[in-house]
């Protein structure tokens, strides 16, 4: 019988190997081919880190929607890790975000910040203070150096000092509860009185009922402590009054075997 021949190439003899000290095997998704330029998108560790980086980082300069690009704060592979110092053209208040932010403004073409869309969204709960308003113990004179903060006086001691707004609200509430505040200097000077020296206060229960009822806080009236009587030894008292100091047995002492 004749062999069978195939078109496999020239024969390897027994026992002998490649040129390269390995069988020749097809090339895997996990490696890339030896004649490629490009790193392989596969699934190997240290190939995908060249693809990382989506798009180009922003130039300062930019304009995304109502951003302006002043300043690039930290610069990473990829776009959601990168930070900008922009300017808000609605309003002029620099903000720090990162890429992802201007890019969502610039998709939704958005004419305004995140604060200026809010204000005009609720233009009836924006706060709005207006100088010379009271706020319980404090009157505002006008707005302080940082954002949201309000050059006060207390109506205590005469202070000026500056308190934030959300803090104006709270002191309003308070006064309508009866729970009258005042300065720390105040606050100190009080805690060292005496109770019966400390000036009166309303009450919080009375007040809130009051408050309940569109009444005003009714005033707690101060206790008025009796002061023990003291008589020296040798003065005269009335006729039936023993002084203690003297007295033997002492008054309501019961003596034993009697």
């Amino acid at each position: 019988m004749g062999k069978l021949i195939t078109n496999a190439g020239p024969a390897t003899p027994r026992g002998a190997m490649a040129s390269d000290g390995a069988r020749s095997r097809p090339p895997s998704r996990s490696s890339p081919p030896a004649s490629s330029p490009l790193p392989w998108p596969g699934r190997g560790r240290g190939w995908g880190l060249d693809m990382a980086a989506k798009g180009k980082p922003l130039q300062v300069g930019d304009t995304f929607a109502c951003y302006t690009i002043l300043a690039v704060l930290s610069d990473a592979p990829k776009s959601n890790y990168r930070r900008y110092l922009a300017k808000a053209e609605c309003c002029g208040r620099e903000i720090e975000r990162n890429e992802l932010v201007f890019k969502k403004a610039q998709k939704a073409g958005a004419t305004r910040c995140h604060r200026c869309a809010q204000r005009a969204a609720n233009p009836a709960k924006r706060a709005d203070y207006a100088i010379g308003e009271q706020f319980g113990p404090v009157r505002i004179l006008g707005r302080g150096e940082s954002f949201r903060m309000w050059r006060v006086v207390w109506e205590c001691c005469g202070k000026e000092s500056e308190l934030a707004q959300h803090y104006l609200s709270v002191l309003r509430v308070r006064e309508a509860q009866g729970r009258t505040a005042v300065c720390l200097p105040c606050s100190i000077q009080r805690s060292r009185l005496l109770p019966q020296d400390r000036p009166p206060r309303p009450s919080r229960s009375k007040a809130a009922l009051a408050a309940s009822r569109g009444l005003g806080a009714p005033i707690r009236q101060p206790r008025t402590l009796i002061k023990p009587l003291v008589t020296p030894i040798a003065a005269e008292l009335p006729t039936g009054i023993v002084s203690a100091a003297i007295a033997w047995p002492r008054p309501g002492r019961v003596q034993c075997g009697t």
